[in-house]
Protein backbone atom coordinates (compact mmCIF):
# COMPACT_ATOMS: atom_id res chain seq x y z
CA UNK A 1 0.00 0.00 0.00
CA UNK A 2 1.28 3.63 -0.93
CA UNK A 3 1.96 5.43 1.98
CA UNK A 4 -0.87 8.17 3.44
CA UNK A 5 -0.13 11.22 1.05
CA UNK A 6 0.60 14.55 2.58
CA UNK A 7 -2.46 16.93 1.75
CA UNK A 8 -4.53 19.93 3.29
CA UNK A 9 -8.26 20.44 3.48
CA UNK A 10 -9.28 23.86 4.63
CA UNK A 11 -12.71 25.17 5.43
CA UNK A 12 -13.24 28.63 5.22
CA UNK A 13 -16.34 31.38 5.12
CA UNK A 14 -17.19 32.94 1.29
CA UNK A 15 -15.99 36.78 1.21
CA UNK A 16 -19.28 37.62 -0.41
CA UNK A 17 -22.54 37.08 1.38
CA UNK A 18 -25.75 35.15 -0.27
CA UNK A 19 -28.68 37.29 -0.78
CA UNK A 20 -29.74 36.01 2.74
CA UNK A 21 -26.94 37.55 4.25
CA UNK A 22 -25.22 34.39 5.13
CA UNK A 23 -21.89 33.26 3.91
CA UNK A 24 -21.37 30.03 2.41
CA UNK A 25 -18.61 27.35 3.55
CA UNK A 26 -15.74 26.79 0.92
CA UNK A 27 -13.24 23.99 0.87
CA UNK A 28 -10.27 23.53 -0.53
CA UNK A 29 -7.69 20.40 -1.07
CA UNK A 30 -4.56 20.71 -1.56
CA UNK A 31 -1.80 18.28 -2.39
CA UNK A 32 1.26 17.62 -4.90
CA UNK A 33 1.45 20.96 -6.28
CA UNK A 34 -2.75 20.57 -7.20
CA UNK A 35 -5.81 22.60 -5.76
CA UNK A 36 -9.23 21.73 -5.51
CA UNK A 37 -12.13 24.03 -4.70
CA UNK A 38 -15.66 23.68 -3.72
CA UNK A 39 -18.40 25.19 -2.21
CA UNK A 40 -20.51 22.97 -0.41
CA UNK A 41 -24.43 23.86 0.25
CA UNK A 42 -23.57 25.21 4.11
CA UNK A 43 -24.15 28.62 4.36
CA UNK A 44 -23.63 30.75 8.30
CA UNK A 45 -23.94 34.02 9.54
CA UNK A 46 -20.08 35.38 9.62
CA UNK A 47 -19.73 35.66 13.65
CA UNK A 48 -20.74 31.76 14.04
CA UNK A 49 -17.64 30.94 12.21
CA UNK A 50 -13.83 29.67 14.25
CA UNK A 51 -11.44 30.47 11.32
CA UNK A 52 -9.09 28.87 13.32
CA UNK A 53 -10.84 25.58 14.59
CA UNK A 54 -12.51 25.98 10.96
CA UNK A 55 -15.97 25.26 12.24
CA UNK A 56 -19.00 27.04 13.31
CA UNK A 57 -19.44 28.00 16.90
CA UNK A 58 -22.14 26.42 18.68
CA UNK A 59 -22.71 29.18 21.15
CA UNK A 60 -23.91 31.53 18.32
CA UNK A 61 -25.31 29.23 15.83
CA UNK A 62 -27.90 26.71 17.50
CA UNK A 63 -27.71 24.39 14.16
CA UNK A 64 -23.70 24.23 14.59
CA UNK A 65 -23.19 20.26 15.73
CA UNK A 66 -24.96 19.24 12.40
CA UNK A 67 -22.87 21.67 10.33
CA UNK A 68 -19.59 20.80 12.48
CA UNK A 69 -20.61 16.99 12.21
CA UNK A 70 -20.92 17.25 8.35
CA UNK A 71 -17.67 18.94 8.06
CA UNK A 72 -15.60 16.50 10.07
CA UNK A 73 -17.38 13.41 7.74
CA UNK A 74 -16.27 15.41 4.53
CA UNK A 75 -12.68 15.46 5.65
CA UNK A 76 -12.56 11.84 6.93
CA UNK A 77 -14.10 11.21 3.53
CA UNK A 78 -11.26 13.13 2.03
CA UNK A 79 -8.65 11.66 3.55
CA UNK A 80 -9.94 8.23 2.68
CA UNK A 81 -8.91 8.92 -1.31
CA UNK A 82 -5.35 9.99 -0.09
CA UNK A 83 -4.74 6.48 1.44
CA UNK A 84 -3.67 4.39 -1.11
CA UNK A 85 -3.01 6.46 -4.15
CA UNK A 86 -2.39 9.91 -5.48
CA UNK A 87 -5.73 11.27 -6.21
CA UNK A 88 -6.93 13.40 -9.13
CA UNK A 89 -8.76 16.28 -8.92
CA UNK A 90 -11.68 14.34 -10.86
CA UNK A 91 -11.69 12.04 -7.69
CA UNK A 92 -12.13 14.75 -5.30
CA UNK A 93 -14.66 16.45 -7.17
CA UNK A 94 -16.34 12.76 -7.56
CA UNK A 95 -17.19 12.71 -3.64
CA UNK A 96 -19.68 15.34 -4.81
CA UNK A 97 -21.39 13.68 -7.41
CA UNK A 98 -24.91 12.62 -6.93
CA UNK A 99 -23.29 9.23 -8.45
CA UNK A 100 -21.18 8.98 -5.16
CA UNK A 101 -24.31 8.78 -2.83
CA UNK A 102 -26.39 5.98 -4.91
CA UNK A 103 -27.02 3.05 -2.56
CA UNK A 104 -26.09 4.81 0.41
CA UNK A 105 -29.13 4.65 2.60
CA UNK A 106 -30.06 7.76 5.05
CA UNK A 107 -31.00 7.79 8.05
CA UNK A 108 -34.06 9.31 7.53
CA UNK A 109 -35.00 6.77 4.83
CA UNK A 110 -34.38 3.68 7.14
CA UNK A 111 -36.04 5.23 9.90
CA UNK A 112 -38.82 6.07 8.71
CA UNK A 113 -39.52 2.56 7.53
CA UNK A 114 -38.54 1.02 11.22
CA UNK A 115 -41.05 3.46 12.37
CA UNK A 116 -44.17 2.59 9.62
CA UNK A 117 -42.98 -0.95 10.35
CA UNK A 118 -42.94 -1.26 14.43
CA UNK A 119 -45.76 1.03 15.08
CA UNK A 120 -48.03 -0.59 13.00
CA UNK A 121 -46.88 -4.35 14.24
CA UNK A 122 -46.71 -2.93 17.92
CA UNK A 123 -49.31 -0.92 17.76
CA UNK A 124 -47.59 2.10 19.00
CA UNK A 125 -49.44 5.04 21.02
CA UNK A 126 -48.50 8.04 19.97
CA UNK A 127 -45.92 9.17 22.76
CA UNK A 128 -43.73 6.36 21.12
CA UNK A 129 -43.96 7.69 17.59
CA UNK A 130 -42.66 10.86 19.40
CA UNK A 131 -39.45 9.59 20.53
CA UNK A 132 -38.62 9.01 17.26
CA UNK A 133 -39.15 11.86 15.35
CA UNK A 134 -37.11 13.16 17.90
CA UNK A 135 -34.25 10.61 17.36
CA UNK A 136 -34.71 12.23 14.36
CA UNK A 137 -33.73 15.60 14.72
CA UNK A 138 -31.39 14.82 17.27
CA UNK A 139 -29.21 12.69 14.95
CA UNK A 140 -29.41 15.43 12.21
CA UNK A 141 -27.85 17.69 14.81
CA UNK A 142 -24.99 15.44 15.86
CA UNK A 143 -24.23 16.09 12.00
CA UNK A 144 -25.71 11.88 10.94
CA UNK A 145 -26.99 11.85 7.87
CA UNK A 146 -26.27 8.38 6.51
CA UNK A 147 -26.86 5.14 8.09
CA UNK A 148 -23.15 4.02 8.02
CA UNK A 149 -22.49 6.57 9.61
CA UNK A 150 -23.76 5.78 12.95
CA UNK A 151 -20.57 3.52 13.83
CA UNK A 152 -18.86 3.91 17.01
CA UNK A 153 -17.57 7.50 16.17
CA UNK A 154 -21.41 8.40 15.13
CA UNK A 155 -22.83 7.03 18.02
CA UNK A 156 -20.25 8.66 20.84
CA UNK A 157 -20.65 12.27 18.58
CA UNK A 158 -24.74 11.49 19.50
CA UNK A 159 -23.92 10.85 22.88
CA UNK A 160 -21.53 14.00 23.11
CA UNK A 161 -24.06 16.26 22.05
CA UNK A 162 -26.78 15.57 24.66
CA UNK A 163 -23.56 15.29 27.26
CA UNK A 164 -22.87 18.90 26.11
CA UNK A 165 -26.49 20.12 26.54
CA UNK A 166 -26.57 19.18 30.29
CA UNK A 167 -28.85 16.26 30.51
CA UNK A 168 -28.51 14.08 33.39
CA UNK A 169 -27.26 10.34 33.08
CA UNK A 170 -30.71 8.80 33.60
CA UNK A 171 -32.54 11.21 31.15
CA UNK A 172 -29.68 10.53 28.46
CA UNK A 173 -29.85 6.34 28.99
CA UNK A 174 -33.41 6.77 27.96
CA UNK A 175 -32.19 8.21 24.26
CA UNK A 176 -29.27 5.80 24.39
CA UNK A 177 -32.22 3.04 24.61
CA UNK A 178 -34.28 4.43 22.08
CA UNK A 179 -31.26 4.87 19.44
CA UNK A 180 -30.35 0.92 20.78
CA UNK A 181 -34.00 0.08 19.54
CA UNK A 182 -33.23 1.32 16.42
CA UNK A 183 -29.70 0.02 15.87
CA UNK A 184 -31.32 -3.53 16.97
CA UNK A 185 -33.80 -3.54 14.66
CA UNK A 186 -31.05 -2.43 11.83
CA UNK A 187 -28.84 -4.97 12.66
CA UNK A 188 -31.93 -8.26 12.18
CA UNK A 189 -32.54 -7.11 8.86
CA UNK A 190 -28.63 -6.64 7.87
CA UNK A 191 -28.47 -3.35 7.15
CA UNK A 192 -24.98 -3.03 7.97
CA UNK A 193 -25.19 -1.11 11.57
CA UNK A 194 -22.07 -1.33 13.57
CA UNK A 195 -23.17 -2.87 16.96
CA UNK A 196 -24.31 -0.23 19.13
CA UNK A 197 -22.31 0.83 22.13
CA UNK A 198 -23.13 1.46 25.99
CA UNK A 199 -21.37 5.22 27.24
CA UNK A 200 -21.66 3.64 30.72
CA UNK A 201 -22.94 6.41 32.51
CA UNK A 202 -23.33 6.65 36.05
CA UNK A 203 -26.42 6.33 37.50
CA UNK A 204 -28.61 6.27 41.19
CA UNK A 205 -31.56 4.91 41.43
CA UNK A 206 -34.26 7.59 41.62
CA UNK A 207 -35.82 7.94 44.94
CA UNK A 208 -39.63 7.12 44.44
CA UNK A 209 -41.37 10.90 45.23
CA UNK A 210 -45.13 11.34 46.61
CA UNK A 211 -47.50 12.56 48.93
CA UNK A 212 -47.81 11.06 52.58
CA UNK A 213 -51.13 9.48 54.12
CA UNK A 214 -51.51 12.88 56.08
CA UNK A 215 -50.61 15.28 52.86
CA UNK A 216 -52.85 13.28 50.58
CA UNK A 217 -56.11 13.81 52.68
CA UNK A 218 -55.10 17.40 53.14
CA UNK A 219 -54.41 17.95 49.51
CA UNK A 220 -57.83 16.12 49.01
CA UNK A 221 -59.90 18.28 51.17
CA UNK A 222 -58.31 21.68 50.81
CA UNK A 223 -60.67 24.58 49.66
CA UNK A 224 -59.17 26.71 47.12
CA UNK A 225 -62.44 28.93 47.22
CA UNK A 226 -62.89 30.57 43.73
CA UNK A 227 -60.02 29.12 41.93
CA UNK A 228 -61.97 26.20 40.44
CA UNK A 229 -59.02 25.25 37.89
CA UNK A 230 -56.92 24.61 40.92
CA UNK A 231 -60.10 22.38 42.09
CA UNK A 232 -60.09 20.31 39.05
CA UNK A 233 -56.75 19.78 38.78
CA UNK A 234 -56.53 18.45 42.14
CA UNK A 235 -59.06 16.53 42.22
CA UNK A 236 -57.96 14.52 38.98
CA UNK A 237 -54.59 14.21 40.93
CA UNK A 238 -56.30 12.79 43.79
CA UNK A 239 -58.41 10.48 41.68
CA UNK A 240 -55.03 8.99 40.32
CA UNK A 241 -53.60 8.66 43.70
CA UNK A 242 -56.69 7.00 45.21
CA UNK A 243 -57.36 4.64 42.09
CA UNK A 244 -53.41 4.16 40.77
CA UNK A 245 -54.45 5.30 37.16
CA UNK A 246 -51.71 6.95 35.18
CA UNK A 247 -52.96 9.96 34.14
CA UNK A 248 -53.69 9.91 30.72
CA UNK A 249 -56.10 7.06 31.34
CA UNK A 250 -57.80 9.14 34.05
CA UNK A 251 -58.28 11.81 31.77
CA UNK A 252 -59.54 9.25 29.06
CA UNK A 253 -62.67 8.28 31.02
CA UNK A 254 -65.85 7.93 29.72
CA UNK A 255 -69.11 7.42 32.25
CA UNK A 256 -69.52 3.80 30.43
CA UNK A 257 -65.67 2.88 32.27
CA UNK A 258 -67.66 3.09 35.46
CA UNK A 259 -69.89 0.25 35.88
CA UNK A 260 -71.46 0.79 39.61
CA UNK A 261 -68.39 0.73 41.89
CA UNK A 262 -65.43 -0.51 39.67
CA UNK A 263 -63.97 1.04 37.10
CA UNK A 264 -63.22 -1.16 33.94
CA UNK A 265 -60.89 0.24 31.29
CA UNK A 266 -58.34 -0.57 28.38
CA UNK A 267 -55.22 1.23 29.23
CA UNK A 268 -53.82 3.82 27.03
CA UNK A 269 -50.12 3.14 27.53
CA UNK A 270 -49.85 -0.74 27.73
CA UNK A 271 -53.30 -1.85 26.45
CA UNK A 272 -54.07 -3.59 29.51
CA UNK A 273 -57.19 -4.33 30.68
CA UNK A 274 -57.76 -3.68 34.28
CA UNK A 275 -60.99 -3.53 37.10
CA UNK A 276 -60.18 -1.39 40.50
CA UNK A 277 -62.89 -1.08 42.92
CA UNK A 278 -63.35 2.44 43.80
CA UNK A 279 -62.79 3.32 47.03
CA UNK A 280 -64.99 5.80 48.82
CA UNK A 281 -62.25 8.50 48.28
CA UNK A 282 -62.70 7.86 44.63
CA UNK A 283 -66.12 7.37 44.57
CA UNK A 284 -66.59 10.86 46.35
CA UNK A 285 -64.96 12.45 43.41
CA UNK A 286 -66.95 11.13 40.87
CA UNK A 287 -70.43 11.51 42.23
CA UNK A 288 -68.99 15.57 42.92
CA UNK A 289 -68.83 15.62 38.32
CA UNK A 290 -72.28 13.52 38.28
CA UNK A 291 -73.83 16.35 40.46
CA UNK A 292 -72.21 18.75 37.69
CA UNK A 293 -73.90 17.02 35.27
CA UNK A 294 -70.88 17.28 32.90
CA UNK A 295 -69.93 15.00 30.39
CA UNK A 296 -67.15 13.28 31.15
CA UNK A 297 -65.90 11.61 34.70
CA UNK A 298 -63.05 13.85 35.24
CA UNK A 299 -62.22 17.35 33.75
CA UNK A 300 -59.76 17.42 30.76
CA UNK A 301 -56.58 19.01 31.00
CA UNK A 302 -53.62 18.27 29.10
CA UNK A 303 -51.06 17.09 31.27
CA UNK A 304 -48.23 19.88 30.30
CA UNK A 305 -50.76 22.26 31.73
CA UNK A 306 -52.19 20.07 35.01
CA UNK A 307 -48.23 19.91 36.08
CA UNK A 308 -48.38 23.73 36.01
CA UNK A 309 -51.13 23.95 38.13
CA UNK A 310 -50.53 20.92 40.36
CA UNK A 311 -47.80 23.35 41.71
CA UNK A 312 -49.12 26.11 42.15
CA UNK A 313 -52.45 24.13 43.87
CA UNK A 314 -49.45 22.39 45.92
CA UNK A 315 -48.11 25.98 47.06
CA UNK A 316 -51.56 26.96 48.42
CA UNK A 317 -51.77 24.25 50.21
CA UNK A 318 -48.82 24.68 51.72
CA UNK A 319 -47.11 20.95 50.64
CA UNK A 320 -43.63 22.37 51.33
CA UNK A 321 -41.93 18.98 52.57
CA UNK A 322 -38.36 19.49 51.62
CA UNK A 323 -37.63 16.23 49.14
CA UNK A 324 -34.23 14.90 47.83
CA UNK A 325 -32.70 13.78 44.27
CA UNK A 326 -29.50 12.47 43.97
CA UNK A 327 -28.23 12.16 40.40
CA UNK A 328 -25.00 12.57 38.08
CA UNK A 329 -24.80 14.70 34.98
CA UNK A 330 -21.74 13.11 32.83
CA UNK A 331 -18.64 12.21 36.16
CA UNK A 332 -20.26 14.72 38.54
CA UNK A 333 -22.71 13.70 41.26
CA UNK A 334 -24.96 16.16 42.36
CA UNK A 335 -28.10 16.73 44.49
CA UNK A 336 -31.83 18.83 44.05
CA UNK A 337 -33.43 20.02 47.12
CA UNK A 338 -37.02 20.92 46.26
CA UNK A 339 -39.75 21.72 48.07
CA UNK A 340 -43.22 19.43 47.72
CA UNK A 341 -44.38 22.40 45.68
CA UNK A 342 -42.04 23.03 43.06
CA UNK A 343 -41.51 19.02 42.05
CA UNK A 344 -45.16 17.33 42.48
CA UNK A 345 -46.00 16.24 39.13
CA UNK A 346 -49.17 14.15 37.75
CA UNK A 347 -47.19 10.80 38.01
CA UNK A 348 -46.59 11.54 41.88
CA UNK A 349 -50.06 10.59 41.81
CA UNK A 350 -50.01 6.90 41.17
CA UNK A 351 -46.70 6.80 43.17
CA UNK A 352 -48.98 7.35 46.13
CA UNK A 353 -51.07 5.17 45.63
CA UNK A 354 -49.01 1.97 45.37
CA UNK A 355 -46.91 3.18 48.14
CA UNK A 356 -49.93 3.65 50.46
CA UNK A 357 -51.74 0.01 48.55
CA UNK A 358 -48.48 -0.99 49.97
CA UNK A 359 -48.51 0.47 53.34
CA UNK A 360 -52.08 -0.79 54.44
CA UNK A 361 -51.31 -4.06 53.70
CA UNK A 362 -52.22 -4.55 50.05
CA UNK A 363 -50.13 -7.59 48.65
CA UNK A 364 -47.73 -6.28 45.50
CA UNK A 365 -49.86 -9.12 43.38
CA UNK A 366 -53.06 -7.44 43.65
CA UNK A 367 -51.90 -3.65 43.39
CA UNK A 368 -50.03 -4.63 40.23
CA UNK A 369 -53.52 -5.68 38.90
CA UNK A 370 -54.73 -2.25 40.04
CA UNK A 371 -51.80 -0.55 38.53
CA UNK A 372 -50.83 -2.42 35.30
CA UNK A 373 -47.71 -3.41 35.87
CA UNK A 374 -46.54 -6.48 34.33
CA UNK A 375 -43.51 -7.28 36.60
CA UNK A 376 -42.26 -7.46 40.22
CA UNK A 377 -38.89 -4.99 39.38
CA UNK A 378 -41.13 -2.22 38.68
CA UNK A 379 -42.50 -2.33 42.72
CA UNK A 380 -39.14 -3.45 43.93
CA UNK A 381 -38.47 0.82 45.22
CA UNK A 382 -42.21 1.01 46.93
CA UNK A 383 -42.02 -2.66 48.98
CA UNK A 384 -38.05 -1.25 49.82
CA UNK A 385 -40.28 2.02 51.31
CA UNK A 386 -42.77 0.24 52.96
CA UNK A 387 -40.48 -2.11 54.26
CA UNK A 388 -38.67 0.63 55.80
CA UNK A 389 -41.78 1.87 57.42
CA UNK A 390 -42.46 -1.57 58.98
CA UNK A 391 -39.04 -1.43 60.45
CA UNK A 392 -39.70 1.85 61.80
CA UNK A 393 -43.05 0.38 63.27
CA UNK A 394 -41.67 -2.39 65.09
CA UNK A 395 -38.53 -0.33 66.38
CA UNK A 396 -41.20 0.92 68.75
CA UNK A 397 -40.86 -1.90 70.68
CA UNK A 398 -37.44 -1.25 71.61
CA UNK A 399 -38.84 1.95 74.02
CA UNK A 400 -41.99 0.73 74.68
CA UNK A 401 -44.21 2.92 72.78
CA UNK A 402 -47.82 2.81 73.04
CA UNK A 403 -49.06 0.33 70.54
CA UNK A 404 -52.91 0.83 70.28
CA UNK A 405 -54.77 0.68 73.93
CA UNK A 406 -51.83 -1.38 75.33
CA UNK A 407 -48.02 -0.41 76.12
CA UNK A 408 -45.47 -2.57 75.53
CA UNK A 409 -42.66 -2.19 78.59
CA UNK A 410 -39.24 -3.29 77.71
Amino acid sequence: MTPHIRHSVTFALSQRPLSDGLHAVTLTVTWHGQRYRHTLPIALPLDAWDSRAQLAIPRRYPSAPAVNGELLDLRDRIDAVFDDRIPTAADIAALFSPSAMEGRPTIDTVLSQFVEEQSRERSWQPGTVTKFAMLRRELRDAGLRYLDELDEAGQRRFFALHASNGLRNSTLQKKVAILHWFLRWCHDRNLGVAPAIDPHLRQIPRAVTYLSWDELIHFASFDFGPLFTLDRVRDIFCFCAFTGLRYSDAIALRWKDIDGDTLRIVTQKTADRISIPLNAHAAAIIQRYRILRTHYPLPHISNQQANKHLKDAALLANLDRETVQTFYRGAQRMEERLAVFEAITTHWARRTFVVHALRLGIPAEVVMQFTGHSNFSAMRPYVDIVEDTRRDYMARFDFGKSVGKKTVTK
